[in-house]
């Protein structure tokens, strides 16, 4: 190992823990001010991550799970924009939260994916397609978009017991949307993501388990339509 990265590491390990002596050429006092800085940046950045799950924890434990992240956290990419994922990795990883509040933390973390996601190719206008050509357009879940399933009412404020399917995204007007959707939909939207497809695939790959797939059209085309006209989907 080097000289410099052996000071370099060094100076980081002192800058993480608050029991570390200063490293050869580093006052304490200008430690204390690097000190500050990193935690300053760091929790302030994590406040304005997870506003709603700061307001679920009191004060003290809030601070306290931002402090272990510095002392112990293991960075895994050199980009400010990884750090709330990898806040929330590693409060799975060491259980310091409880499920209910990391469930929370899954949901706005997706909503900061969905923020910075790399915009999707502008669709043309479909609104007005007739529906015999609309059947025939392929479509792929929003590079924005995101599904998630919970065991708890994570879109209610009271966040109760309860199997919830998640969906965020962001719309036409570039704002981040998340809702609760149906069993079905999950699944529909799900289907999408791993694979674009349109209506009539899909109507063709239900021949093998339905009698009557033409029953399912109207529904399905109402749905793909709805999530298309959200921005939850875009044509391939």
């Amino acid at each position: 190992m080097s000289d410099e990265k052996h000071y370099r590491d060094a100076f980081a390990a002192s800058l993480r823990n608050m029991d570390a002596e200063p490293p050869e050429g580093i006052g304490a006092a200008g430690l204390a001010v690097y000190r500050r800085l990193l935690r300053n940046n760091v929790y302030n950045f994590l406040d304005r991550c997870y506003v709603r799950t700061a307001t679920m924890l009191d004060s003290a434990a809030w601070k306290e799970a931002k402090a272990h992240f510095i002392t112990h956290g293991q960075a895994t990419s050199p980009y400010f924009s990884d750090i709330p994922a990898q806040f929330l990795a590693h409060l799975r990883h060491h259980a310091l939260l409880d499920a209910r509040l990391l469930a929370v933390m899954d949901v706005e973390c997706r909503e900061l994916a969905a923020e910075i996601a790399t915009d999707d190719p502008a669709p043309p206008i479909l609104i007005d397609i007739d529906d015999e050509a609309f059947d025939d357009i392929r479509l792929a879940l929003s590079a924005s978009a995101s599904l998630a399933a919970y065991d708890w009412q994570v879109h209610e404020n009271t966040v109760s017991a309860g199997r919830t399917y998640s969906l965020v995204w962001r719309d036409p007007a570039e704002q981040v949307q998340c809702a609760a959707v149906s069993a079905a939909d999950f699944s529909l939207l799900q289907q999408l993501h791993d694979a674009p497809d349109s209506v009539n695939t899909l109507i063709a790959a239900l021949r093998d388990c339905l009698a009557d797939t033409e029953a399912q059209r109207l529904p399905l085309r109402h749905a793909l339509r709805h999530w298309l006209a959200l921005g939850v989907l875009y044509p391939v």
